[in-house]
């Protein structure tokens, strides 16, 4: 093959590359959901899904995930709470991060939540970070595992928890995708 050398001559002969034909016309970054409606969390220490969203059986398979996305649009506090994250698969917790800040100025930014089949139907590992910057600076990741039965349909949740109830606790998602990784 003839294209263009490292120093951006044209000439010289490449190699053909290696292309892993391995998922050759399989979808990638299906959309399994859009959530467009704002969720905030309760202020009163109440646990609130900010998502909820029912993964189809055998999404998963033994070698699929799922990647999941929330914008938060608000996330302020007043009174030096702290702000739980859970990341779920079914019945399982997979990942809990939590972050105490006083700042009444709204800090705002991404989750990410990245939830993968381990080879077999029951065993997934999962992986969560978020980076919420503006008022405050809230950063913070993690792992976990869990052993559902993906053969059946099970929901994906993200959800928010103040520890104490404060009128001055806001935490606001605008939106979120969830698609597959295939």
């Amino acid at each position: 093959a003839v294209g263009t050398t490292p120093g951006g001559e044209l000439g010289g002969t490449w190699g053909s590359p290696t292309v892993d034909t391995t998922h050759a016309g399989s979808v990638h970054g299906e959309k399994v959901s859009i959530v467009y409606t704002d969720v905030t969390a309760a202020t009163d220490g109440t646990e609130t899904n900010l998502i909820s969203v029912s993964i189809p059986a055998n999404t998963l398979g033994t070698s699929n995930g799922i990647r999941v996305k929330l914008f938060i649009s608000a996330l302020s506090d007043t009174a030096n709470n702290t702000i739980t994250f859970r990341f779920k698969y079914g019945t399982t917790t997979l990942i809990t991060l939590a972050n105490t800040f006083n700042n009444a100025t709204n800090s705002l930014g991404y989750i990410d939540y990245h939830f993968l089949a381990t080879g077999a139907t029951n065993s997934q590992e999962a992986s969560a970070h978020y980076d919420l910057q503006g008022g405050a600076s809230l950063i913070n990741n993690g792992v976990g595992t869990s052993a559902e039965d993906s053969t059946g349909a099970l929901n994906i949740i993200v959800s928010a928890q103040w520890t104490t109830n404060s009128a001055g606790n806001v935490c606001t998602m605008a939106h979120a995708t969830i698609e597959t990784i295939r």
